[in-house]
């Protein structure tokens, strides 16, 4: 970490890290939208890890109400996080509040972190999380309701690919193979495909496309290998992958 990073470097270092979806997709992100883009993936990162310290729920609750107030301020112009501070002024619109307020309140019902043991439990978690993606959506200058829902759509598809891949510890694979269960790993796969192909054009955010193309290539292993490992690939093939997709979202 350089002696000059600022508060803001060190979230996206910390959210950003190489050999993730995240990190190849931003590589194909345009230039000038990058820095917006990694700070909003800080963003939904900061929010999404709070429910999971190691810490009394009641402290949790308090950060995520502290949350709730941050965005009222930024409403107003007055910001406090220095990754709101660095968004508030670098987007047109407070739009983008309204899905980090999604997030936030979605962490809140999530504090208590109640078992995932069924579609109906599962479906609820995994859309609150996916506005990670509507929230990078509304960070473009030019959107429409089109790409929010294609945002949302492959919000709930990369949420199940990780909880199936274990890169979401909120789910407990062993679940799955206890007798009886009401619930499959191939039907949550199934579900999360669903929302793939759900997805209406190419969202505003191309990076929202290349995290979906990345992540649904990574469900497809999951499912050829029967889900008897994680599907994660040499990050010089998840390279090459995002590579691939940068090309035909230029073309």
């Amino acid at each position: 970490m350089s002696d000059n990073a600022t508060p803001v470097d060190d979230y996206v270092a910390a959210a950003v890290v190489p050999g993730q979806v995240d990190y190849y997709a931003l590589l194909f992100a345009a230039g000038d939208q990058r820095e917006r883009l990694s700070q909003g993936i800080a963003l939904g990162k900061v929010i999404l890890n709070i429910p999971r310290q190691q810490t009394e729920s009641q402290i949790r609750q308090l950060k995520l109400h502290w949350w709730l107030e941050e965005i009222q301020r930024c409403e107003k112009g007055e910001p406090r996080h220095p990754l709101t501070r660095e968004l508030s002024p670098a987007t047109a619109t407070t739009e983008w509040l309204r899905p980090l307020q999604r997030l936030v309140r979605g962490a809140l019902d999530d504090v208590e972190q109640q078992p995932l043991t069924s579609l109906q439990l599962l479906l609820p978690y995994a859309h609150h999380v996916g506005e990670r993606q509507a929230l990078l959506a509304t960070l473009h200058p030019s959107h429409n309701d089109d790409d929010l829902a294609s945002a949302r759509a492959a919000g709930v598809g990369i949420a199940l690919t990780d909880l199936l891949a274990g890169d979401d510890p909120r789910l407990d694979p062993t679940f799955f193979d206890v007798t009886g269960a009401e619930l499959t790993r191939a039907q949550v796969a199934e579900v999360a495909m669903t929302h793939f192909d759900a997805m209406a054009g190419e969202p505003a955010q191309p990076i929202i496309a290349m995290q979906a193309s990345l992540h649904q290539q990574k469900l497809q292993r999951l499912a050829a290998n029967h889900f008897a490992d994680d599907g994660s690939v040499h990050p010089l093939r998840l390279l090459w992958q995002a590579w691939r997709q940068g090309r035909k979202l230029r073309a």
